[in-house]
């Protein structure tokens, strides 16, 4: 879910701090667990790992969908 919502951040007209919104509620859901450094580093690359993906889909997606990938205004 989360990297969908990542991903039409990028395809579509969507508010910018939706991403920061799914890193932040996934924070505070795994607050607890964050205790321990071995799970904090796994969340960590985790979290690194399905944001690019999710980046990467949604240019993947753009390509597709539209020939072009304009990065800048």
């Amino acid at each position: 879910m989360a990297r969908t919502i990542r991903g039409s951040y990028i395809i579509g007209p969507a508010v910018p701090a939706t991403v920061g919104l799914v890193l932040t509620a996934k924070s505070i859901a795994r607050y607890p667990e964050l205790k321990s450094v071995r799970f904090a580093e796994y969340f960590l690359i985790g979290t690194l790992l399905s944001v690019t993906l999710g980046i990467l889909g949604g240019l993947v997606l753009l390509k597709a969908f539209h020939g072009t990938v304009a990065l800048g205004k």
